[in-house]
C-alpha cells in the first residue's frame, strides 16, 4: 500500500508541478496506534488548491476502510465517500470532519506537517477542534496531538483560516 501512494505522490507532482500550486498549501497527517505490538499508521492530506473543487476532483483519493483501525475525512456533501485526501477551493473558510477509529483505550498519536507547495507567503492557517472538548489546536507548521480515548471513534474538526 505504501507503494502504491508513493506512486501517486510521484505521479501528482509530474502531473502538477510546482508552478501551478503556488500560494496553495496542504496538511499531510499521520494517525498512530499500536495493537498487540503492532504499529499501524494511516497517512491522510487536505489542502487548498486554486484549483480545487469543494466535491470530489482528481486531486481527492477515496478511503479504503479496514474497520480495525481507520482515519479517513467524512465530507458533509451527500454521496461523497470516506477520502483520504481531500483538497478543496480557495474559498475563505473550509471544514474536514477528520474521524478515527481505533481500538478503546489505546493511545492514538495524530501528526501534521504544513505542507506550502511553493515559496511565497502562505495565506492560510488550520485549526484542529476535538469535537469532545472543544479544544483548538493550531495545526500550522508541525506539531502533534496524544489521546486515549474510552470509546472508539474521535471526531475533529479542522478549519481553514484566511490570514490577512
Amino acid at each position: 500500500m505504501k507503494g502504491f501512494f508513493f506512486f501517486c505522490l510521484v505521479a501528482l507532482t509530474f502531473i502538477f508541478p510546482d508552478d501551478v500550486w503556488s500560494g496553495d498549501t496542504t496538511l499531510l497527517f499521520t494517525v498512530k496506534t499500536e495493537v498487540d505490538h503492532v504499529l499501524l499508521k494511516k497517512d491522510l492530506r487536505i489542502g487548498l488548491w486554486k484549483e480545487g473543487k469543494d466535491g470530489v476532483d482528481p486531486m481527492d483519493t477515496q478511503a479504503l476502510l479496514n474497520g480495525l483501525f481507520d482515519a479517513y475525512f467524512d465530507n458533509p456533501i451527500e454521496n461523497i465517500p470516506p477520502l483520504w485526501w481531500d483538497i478543496r477551493s480557495l474559498k475563505p473558510v473550509q471544514e474536514w470532519n477528520l474521524i478515527i477509529k481505533a481500538p478503546e483505550g489505546e493511545k492514538v498519536v495524530l501528526e501534521w506537517k504544513q505542507v506550502p507547495f511553493a515559496a511565497g507567503i502562505n495565506q492560510t492557517s488550520f485549526n484542529l477542534i476535538d469535537s469532545d472538548t472543544g479544544q483548538e489546536t493550531p495545526v500550522d507548521g508541525t506539531g502533534a496531538i496524544e489521546y486515549s480515548s474510552p470509546r472508539s471513534l474521535k471526531k475533529f474538526l479542522i478549519k481553514s483560516v484566511q490570514k490577512f
